[in-house]
């Protein structure tokens, strides 16, 4: 039986040792006193994070940097409940806290901070994926300069804190859009192919080859998961909506979906095509107008969680469950009949496969490193509303750092070069 059918703690990787020599690197080098492992005073953590087997040594190596007062965990963690427990005897987890509900009101926010963080005591958000970006501007009318600041791993949640940023001037920084997170992008395309060759034989005894695939979103990750399917002898189906990705995709000779001439878009197309759709695009990739276009009995696979690619209230109002295995969710459209089946129900599939590259290292290192960043510009006078409140990378020294030390941490033993 696969080890996802019974729920798995997967082998937890002690990257650790990585993070601790970026934090000692980093701080001795710029902080004052140098190389000190105390975590800061006065300054709380509220964390979002995967959990992954890498995950409790990230959160003991930013507990150095500053008191971790919540974490809240992603989708996920669903994947992992051994670790989940684990983090829970030493963390305060919040899984009652959902993106949805952080959406729907600032007044959760707030709650969960007056819980959260002691009494006059500042605070940082690591955001992943959007989670407070709505909430910011009320979060700053109520705690001003407590709040310090914001950072984010995803795409998607630096576009949403960049749309923010004309209504607040709290500090953030992104690692989305750094070269070190595009490498890590690069190898979640290879696991989610990898997951969903997986799913696909023990869902129905099929392999990819036998499949149409299509791909909404051709970003980094969606570029990634094509190029795995390509090392596959599979050629994919291609959407997106940025005329510069639809560029890049034709430039690197995917099949591009196109509009048809009998008024078919060209993303309606790819849905009626394909029988196996793989969505990348963490910007509600489906939505309620696109559910009607789906083939019936195809196959939904996800890069994300499911309510960054789905229009969940629209879907749960149309669709009904009617079966499911430990792979695959079958949902029926209650006025049509047609059928999807969604596998892990929506989660990211790409956590599906129990080795977690040490890639993700660099991502984790890149959100220590901005933690950091902002805890040592601590009361620095902040820019008027409507400034540019958003750093697109962390500082150019801790970007060395952070791949430099990398590569002595993880680099295989280089091969001689025989002329």
């Amino acid at each position: 039986m696969n080890q996802h059918a019974s729920g798995r703690s997967g082998n937890i990787k002690n990257f650790q040792p990585y993070y601790e020599d970026v934090i000692r690197t980093l701080t001795g080098s710029r902080l004052q006193p140098p190389a000190s492992l105390r975590p800061a005073e006065g300054t709380g953590l509220i964390v979002v994070t995967h959990v992954m087997p890498n995950t409790p040594s990230f959160l003991a190596a930013l507990e150095k940097v500053a008191p971790i007062r919540a974490v809240i965990p992603k989708g996920s963690s669903v994947h992992y409940p051994d670790i989940v427990a684990q983090i829970k005897r030493r963390y305060p987890l919040r899984e009652d806290i959902t993106k949805e509900m952080l959406d729907s009101s600032p007044s959760i926010a707030m709650d969960l901070i007056d819980k959260s963080i002691p009494p006059g005591e500042s605070f940082l958000i690591a955001d992943h994926g959007k989670y407070f970006a709505s909430a910011i501007p009320a979060l700053e009318r109520r705690y001003g300069d407590r709040l310090i600041a914001v950072t984010e791993t995803t795409l998607n949640g630096d576009i949403q804190h960049r749309k923010g940023m004309r209504k607040h001037t709290v500090q953030a920084t992104s690692i989305a859009r750094t070269e070190f997170k595009a490498v890590s992008d690069n190898d979640i395309g290879k696991n989610v192919i990898d997951a969903l060759q997986s799913l696909l034989v023990q869902q129905n005894g099929t392999n990819l080859s036998q499949h149409k695939i299509g791909i909404v979103g051709f970003g980094t990750i969606g570029s990634a998961v094509a190029a795995a399917l390509r090392a596959k002898g599979i050629e994919p189906l291609v959407y997106d909506i940025h005329h510069g990705r639809k560029t890049a995709a034709v430039a690197q000779h995917y099949m591009l979906s196109q509009d048809q001439s009998d008024g078919i878009t060209a993303k309606e197309h790819l849905l009626q095509s394909c029988d196996v759709l793989v969505f990348a695009t963490g910007n509600r990739g489906l939505k309620k107008n696109d559910f009607s276009h789906i083939r019936s009995g195809a196959t939904l696979a996800m890069c994300t969680s499911m309510d960054d690619e789905i229009d969940l209230p629209a879907f749960r109002e149309e669709y009904t469950l009617t079966n499911h295995t430990p792979f695959a969710h079958t949902y029926r459209n209650r006025h049509t009949g047609q059928t999807i089946n969604l596998l892990l129900n929506g989660k990211a599939v790409n956590f599906y496969v129990p080795e977690v590259n040490n890639t993700i290292a660099l991502v984790e290192a890149g959100r220590i490193a901005a933690i950091l960043e902002h805890l040592e510009k601590r009361g620095q006078t902040r820019p008027s509303a409507g400034q540019n409140c958003l750093r697109d990378n962390v500082e150019p020294d801790s970007e060395f750092v952070i791949n430099h030390l990398w590569r002595k941490h993880f680099s295989p033993t280089p091969a001689t070069y025989v002329s």
